[in-house]
């Protein structure tokens, strides 16, 4: 008799676990936005950073290295990249061999300062 009852009370507590097995999940939640396009004049995959782009044409004297770094506003080519941008306040930058060099965004500056020889040889 004994044996039974214990029965019946697992079987109870069993069903009564059950129960909510049966409750339909809360649903996932969406999937990420994807990213966006980069806005007008930002660098794409470098958030923030951006530089007003010069025409190729115009930007004929656009320089690579400066003797001192370049105030806002001057024209300039970025070495591991090659592409033609007018330096921000913002705009990063490097000293090497007592030159100074700027970047058309923050991910270049690792780049050359890794290895200089290799984007100085273009």
């Amino acid at each position: 008799m004994k044996t039974i009852t214990m029965m019946l009370i697992a079987a109870a507590l069993l069903a009564a676990g059950c129960k909510g097995a049966n409750k339909k999940q809360p649903a996932p939640p969406p999937p990420a936005a994807a990213p966006k396009e980069a806005a007008k004049g930002e660098q794409s995959g470098m958030p923030g950073m951006k530089h007003e782009k010069v025409d190729e044409k115009a930007a004929g004297d656009a320089k690579l290295a400066f003797d001192a770094k370049p105030a806002a506003g001057t024209k300039a080519r970025c070495p591991v990249t090659g592409q033609a941008f007018t330096v921000a306040a913002n705009t990063v930058g490097s000293v090497h061999e007592g030159k100074h060099y700027v970047y058309c965004c923050a991910g270049c500056k690792p780049k050359f300062d890794a290895d200089p020889k290799k984007y100085l040889k273009k």
